[in-house]
């Protein structure tokens, strides 16, 4: 139990590389999910949500308006699935496209990929 919790936690805080089948398979249901969908990374669409209701919370509070705690949470959680959601569809047309080969794996996201094509790492 400590060992699936361990990957717990560590799949919602970092990318993994799954090296071979063998150590994909014998991961449990909630560790391979938590990967596949990339929940790491959704850290930054739970922050957009939090920003939104307290944005609205500031709107409505301004205008004497109850804010509704379950609506704000349901949204979020739908965001946040919405975002797991899209990580498996465009694995799964990579993987049709044939992008995916030879065990291809991306950990690289947004500035980090963009910054080194562009050759700025050469000015740092």
């Amino acid at each position: 139990m400590n060992s699936t919790l361990a990957m717990w936690r560590k799949s919602l805080t970092q990318l993994i590389k799954m090296e071979d089948r063998k150590e994909w398979n014998a991961l449990d249901f909630l560790s391979k999910w938590f990967i596949a969908t990339r929940s790491a990374v959704g850290t930054i669409t739970l922050y957009s949500g939090l920003i939104g209701g307290l944005l609205a919370w500031q709107h409505l509070f301004r205008q004497a308006k109850s804010f509704d705690f379950l609506t704000w949470v349901i949204l979020t959680l739908g965001l946040f699935i919405a975002h797991g959601t899209n990580n498996l569809i465009n694995d799964y047309t990579d993987f049709v496209r044939g992008i995916d080969k030879d065990n291809y794996f991306r950990t690289q996201y947004g500035f980090t990929r963009w910054h080194r094509a562009s050759g700025i790492d050469a000015l740092t």
